[in-house]
């Protein structure tokens, strides 16, 4: 992946950082600690890799460490969201 690439996923992971973290802010909902926790990792991640490739950790590039984490992040917030989402459907409209 060339370096503009991942610089620019990491603008774009930080910039969906601060929305989702503005929107947790508003909202107090838990599953958007989740959303910006993933976030959070994917920056760690892509910016590793952009700045420390050859970083390693037990035999493992250090960037692979920390884009497991993102993946068991996302798995919590995607169930968290598929939770909500169920959840409101199954709760009667106000009115």
């Amino acid at each position: 992946m060339p370096d503009w690439l991942v610089a620019g996923l990491i603008v774009l992971f930080a910039v969906h950082l601060v929305a989702f973290g503005v929107l947790g802010i508003k909202r107090k909902e838990r599953y958007y600690l989740f959303v910006c926790i993933t976030f959070a990792l994917l920056v760690i991640t892509f910016s590793v890799r952009l700045w420390a490739p050859e970083a390693h950790v037990a035999g493992m590039q250090l960037y692979w460490v920390f884009r497991i984490a993102a993946w068991m992040s996302a798995a919590v917030s995607l169930t968290m969201l598929v939770r909500r989402r169920i959840l409101k459907k199954s709760t009667p409209a106000d009115g």
